[in-house]
């Protein structure tokens, strides 16, 4: 199978972006955190680059015509339609 230029296998649905509240709420943790480590604590700057990092992992959002399936451990726990909600990746009940 031949490349593209940026050697990435192109996808059916097109390229996965976030939605434009993630990027943001991602933008403003790691300014943040960028912030934070040069004028309080470097810790602080740690904390929230995690934060801006579970944030960009688990927000997603639904467009009206989708369905999201959510599974844990192999189990229907729930469906989800359209609006934004988070899956935190390694919560389970």
């Amino acid at each position: 199978m031949p490349r593209n230029l940026a050697g990435i296998v192109p996808n059916a649905y097109g390229p996965k972006l976030m939605n434009p509240l993630t990027s943001f709420l991602v933008f403003a943790f790691v300014v943040a955190a960028l912030a934070a480590g040069y004028v309080v604590n470097l810790y602080v700057a740690a904390a929230l680059f995690a934060v801006a990092i579970v944030i960009a992992s688990s927000l997603k959002m639904a467009n009206v015509w989708q369905k999201f399936v959510i599974l844990r451990l192999g189990k229907l726990q729930s469906v989800r339609g359209a609006g934004l909600f988070a899956i935190i990746p390694s919560w389970t009940r």
